[in-house]
């Protein structure tokens, strides 16, 4: 991982940090604690925040590619659940350990049952002797295998199911910004007309500045250029970490 998107990924979970450590000191005040609903509320986040806290000590126990990565994923799933964005999802997957070659056998006949009864369609993305990780698709799947109660796909199965991301078009309307003066190198044109370019897109909070063009507009066309990209690459790594939880909660590695 490059040093510059390490350091910037550190940064976001510092801020989540401090932030926690804020709420923290709200939930101990009596005017908070008296008023159940903003107690709620500042439970309910910092519980959203944990995982990402777990991560960011994790690494700073052990700074390794992988702790980094995993910190990554925390702190994307932690932006994608604060986002603006509507969750809706074309489908779900599962990820499955079983102890035998049987119970696997049986779990995923059981799945793709149950995606025949609901006129789904099923696919095995990855498996092995005991464990197999499989994704229905449809609007239906994700709430279909969420009321899968344990014991469902065997006494001794365990399984974790993860939402497919449905992703929303990326729309100029959802995207602001802001234009300020260029303080790099260049000449007298770049240093003083406001030429470099911030783009937001609001529903993710993805940021993208671009400042090496001497126009406005050009900076512009790279920065909107740029930030489509990021936002791709954003639902990317937020599916890939849902799918590294789940698996991590069924106890796979990789299957």
């Amino acid at each position: 991982m490059e040093r510059e998107v390490l350091d910037s990924i550190i940064s976001a979970a510092e801020a989540v940090k401090t932030e926690s450590i804020e709420l923290s000191d709200l939930l101990s005040r009596k005017e908070v604690l008296s008023d159940h609903r903003l107690t709620a509320h500042y439970t309910a986040r910092l519980r959203a925040m944990a995982p990402v806290l777990a991560a960011l000590g994790a690494y700073q126990n052990s700074p390794t590619d992988i702790s980094a990565d995993a910190l990554r994923g925390e702190l994307t799933l932690y932006r994608l659940a604060e986002s603006d964005a509507p969750h809706t999802y074309a489908g779900a997957g599962v990820c499955v350990r079983a102890p035998s070659l049987l119970e696997k056998d049986a779990a995923l006949a059981f799945l793709t049952d149950l995606a025949g009864r609901a006129s789904l369609s099923v696919a095995v993305k990855e498996q092995s002797e005991s464990a197999f990780r499989a994704e229905l698709s449809g609007a239906k799947a994700h709430p279909l295998l969420s009321a899968l109660q344990d014991g469902a796909l065997g006494a001794s199965v365990r399984f974790q199911v993860y939402p497919i991301l449905s992703v929303p078009a990326f729309r100029e309307e959802d995207v602001r910004t802001d234009v300020f003066l260029n303080g790099g190198k260049g000449g007298q044109n770049v240093n003083k007309v406001e030429t470099a370019v911030r783009m937001t897109h609001l529903p993710t909070g993805t940021v993208v500045v671009a400042r090496t063009e001497r126009s406005q507009l050009q900076n512009k066309k790279k920065a909107l250029k740029l930030l489509r990209d990021r936002v791709t690459e954003f639902y990317a790594q937020a599916q890939e970490a849902l799918v590294v939880r789940a698996r991590s909660a069924a106890l796979l590695d990789r299957v």
